[in-house]
């Protein structure tokens, strides 16, 4: 087994899911312990640390030096970016030029590595990832032309995209997603995590991702 593998296994079970069925553990059941989510955010940190320290190792000096393919590349999902950027009236940092790079340095040909990408996380790969993907297998099959200005449609795929971090029963972010957090919230996250909330339940509460509540918490140093 590979360390992305081992990764998202253990993210799994971070949201208290089987990684085998896909169903939900019960609600006494060991994985939504406190203590044990801990220790799967700590395995996840370690095998994400050497993964990092392995790509920096290996890449960093020529992380952008491109081949001239590469460079094509680079320049039709930046201006794929450009594009979404304006549509969403987002500034240009929305989706993060290094982002852009890393996906065609290391050459990213499916939506479930997209998610390592440093500046891309859930929410924007939620968003963005099947065009990501679709506009690089149409590259690398010879489809270019147009590409980003839309002549070539980029028709939905059948399977949602969901399905590879949690099937929801709906798949709609809760209201507070993706928004910016206050002070006073942080406060009140800590203090039901503190006292034994689960994070299912303080996602709940705070009409956000279990994802969001987990990567708050761990920017607090509380997990």
């Amino acid at each position: 087994m590979d360390k992305l593998s081992a990764i998202e296994i253990l993210s799994k079970l971070i949201l208290g899911i089987d990684s085998n069925t896909g169903e939900k553990f019960p609600d006494d059941s060991p994985y939504n312990d406190i203590n044990t989510i801990r220790a799967l955010h700590y395995a996840i940190m370690e095998l994400s640390k050497k993964r990092v320290k392995d790509v920096k190792h290996k890449t960093e000096p020529n992380e952008y030096i491109f081949t001239s393919t590469q460079e094509e590349l680079f320049k039709i999902l930046m201006e794929w970016r450009n594009v979404q950027v304006k549509k969403f009236k987002k500034p240009s940092c929305y989706i993060q030029e290094s982002s852009i790079k890393k996906i065609v340095k290391y050459g990213v040909r499916d939506i479930d590595n997209i998610k390592y990408i440093n500046g891309m996380g859930i929410f924007r790969v939620r968003k963005f990832g099947q065009e990501i993907i679709r506009i690089i297998d149409k590259f690398h099959n010879g489809i270019i032309e147009d590409i980003v200005s839309g002549s070539i449609e980029l028709e939905p795929k059948k399977e949602p995209i969901a399905k590879l971090f949690v099937k929801k029963s709906a798949h709609l972010l809760p209201e507070n997603a993706g928004k910016d957090w206050t002070t006073t919230e942080e406060k009140e996250v800590l203090e039901a995590f503190t006292s034994g909330v689960t994070i299912l339940q303080i996602a709940n509460n705070h009409k956000r991702t279990e994802g969001s509540i987990q990567s708050r918490l761990m920017k607090l140093g509380k997990i």
